[in-house]
Order: structure tokens, then C-alpha cells, then sequence
């Protein structure tokens, strides 16, 4: 019997996934007590995948090796890495916001760096959750439109990819993964803009109800350095959003440098901590 390192599991309530992660090489994993699961599915490359009942499940979980007779084996020295998208950085908590049934906000992946990942995991961050929270993640064909010096801003196309509906079950907060290669997301070939839109609330009962802003599920925000956050403004005549998304970064870059000659204090540029993990393409 052998100790197995970076086993990945899946945490399932009423079939629907909730969680996913990885079991680390060097100490004791431990899962989150508010996340409430009634089901765990364990895989690991090259093993037989086995999946439990969370009452039945046991104290060791032994996993079975797969078994292939090849006829020739050719041994490859080159490990392929994970690698990621996005942005690790603090979170400034006053700039969370509720998620929203219509896409007001959220990040352009552009061509170019898709070209070099084939994605597998969709990663983001809540605030706790307070409420049952359905929801999808949409990504978006784009088009970028204007020029950072004057005004940048993105053309939403049509729907690239759509997750099923995922839910986030009330207690869970911090990190979140979805599964995306299970799902076979698409090789994009074009800007992508992601973005987390609601779907529903529901109480204890499975009724959909409308909890107070305070009790609204919040993606965190994060300190950034890129210049990929579109959303939408308010027109002050109207009151209304605007129909378009504009580069947010960019907008207060060119403002401060126009208004006071100078750059503005990293406090002032966020973006959604969201990101997208997968393995490089060679």
C-alpha cells in the first residue's frame, strides 16, 4: 500500500457539483465544514476513479491502478504543468459585489493568451454565502472596440459557452472551482468575456425568494495590474447602465494622467478574482 499525492475530488449535493479540489502532497486535507455535500468522488490519472456516499464513506479510500498493455512505450521527459490565466493578488472587500442576472461586469480573456492554455477549471471567490445561490458561468464572444488612449470598450458577441446551472450552498466562501474539461469546453478562437450571472436564491425549502442586498452572494474583487475589467456605467442624464462595457483600468489610468498628471494609487485598480486554470499547450 502506497500513500497517493494530489488525488482530485469532487463534492456533489443532490447530484448537482459543488466543490471541487486537491488533496495535498505534503499534509492533512481538511474540508470545509460549511460546505454541506452528500456525496465525494475521488480521480486520479492513471487509477480507477471511485466515488462515495459522505455516510459511507470510509477512513482510507484505496484507489485501484489502471492497467494498459501497450505494445510500444515511448517515454517523454516533458511534464505538462498547470498553468493559469488571471490574477493572484488582495482582495479589497468594500469593492465585492452581488452577482446579477444580466452580465454588467467581467473579464476579457484575449485571443492570444487563450491560444497558449487548454482550459480545464474556472476559478473565482465569494464573500460567505448567506443564501442558496444558483447561478452559471457564461462566456462571451468580443470584439474590442476604441483605443485605450481614448476610450476602450468591447462588442459582446454570442454565447461561447455556457456552464449547467452550479449552485453555492449557504456557508461556502473563499475559493471555488469548477470543472470545466468534464463539460468539454471548446478551443476558443477569439477574446473571450467571462462573466458569473445569477440565476436564483432559493431558502431551505427550495423556494426561490429575493434576499436583502446584505444577504446577496458577492464575488470578491482583487488588486490588479491588468487592464482586461469591462462593465457597464451609469449615464448620469438617464440614470440608466450603458449598452456597452468599458475598460475600467484603462478609463482610470487615462483620467488620472488627463486630470491630476500622474498615475493612480493601486487602490483605485481592481478586477474580479477570476481566473481559469489548464495545461500548456506546447
Amino acid at each position: 500500500m502506497e500513500f497517493i499525492p494530489e488525488v482530485s475530488f469532487d463534492l456533489f449535493y443532490k447530484k448537482q457539483l459543488l466543490q471541487t479540489g486537491l488533496t495535498s502532497r505534503d499534509t492533512l486535507t481538511v474540508l470545509d465544514a460549511a460546505v454541506v455535500f452528500d456525496s465525494i468522488h475521488f480521480r486520479k490519472e492513471g487509477f480507477r476513479s471511485k466515488g462515495f456516499l459522505k455516510d459511507s464513506l470510509p477512513e482510507v479510500v484505496f484507489l485501484q491502478k489502471e492497467v494498459f498493455e501497450l505494445d510500444e512505450v515511448v517515454l517523454n521527459a516533458a511534464v505538462k504543468k498547470e498553468t493559469f490565466l488571471g490574477e493572484n493578488s488582495r482582495f479589497v472587500r468594500k469593492r465585492s459585489n452581488s452577482f446579477e442576472t444580466e452580465p454588467t461586469a467581467g473579464i476579457v480573456f484575449f485571443r492570444e493568451e487563450l491560444a497558449t492554455i487548454n482550459v480545464t477549471k474556472f476559478r473565482f471567490f465569494v464573500e460567505k454565502v448567506s443564501v442558496k445561490t444558483n447561478y452559471k458561468i457564461k462566456f462571451y464572444a468580443c470584439e474590442l472596440v476604441g483605443s485605450i488612449l481614448t476610450q476602450n470598450k468591447i462588442k459582446i458577441g454570442d454565447v461561447f459557452f455556457e456552464s449547467p446551472v452550479l449552485q453555492l450552498e449557504k456557508g461556502v466562501k473563499n475559493e471555488v472551482i469548477v470543472d470545466l474539461e468534464s463539460v468539454g469546453f471548446p478551443k476558443p478562437k477569439s477574446n473571450l468575456f467571462v462573466v458569473i450571472e445569477l440565476v436564483s436564491y432559493e431558502d431551505e425549502t427550495g423556494d426561490i425568494i429575493n434576499p436583502e442586498p446584505n444577504k446577496q452572494t458577492k464575488l470578491k474583487y482583487q488588486l490588479s495590474k491588468k487592464m482586461n475589467y469591462f462593465a457597464k456605467m451609469m449615464d448620469i442624464t438617464t440614470k440608466s447602465l450603458t449598452p456597452y462595457f468599458i475598460n475600467i483600468n484603462a478609463m482610470i489610468r487615462r483620467d488620472f494622467n488627463i486630470m491630476f498628471k500622474k498615475t493612480p494609487h493601486r487602490s483605485n485598480l481592481v478586477t474580479p478574482a477570476i481566473s481559469l486554470y489548464g495545461t500548456r499547450v506546447d
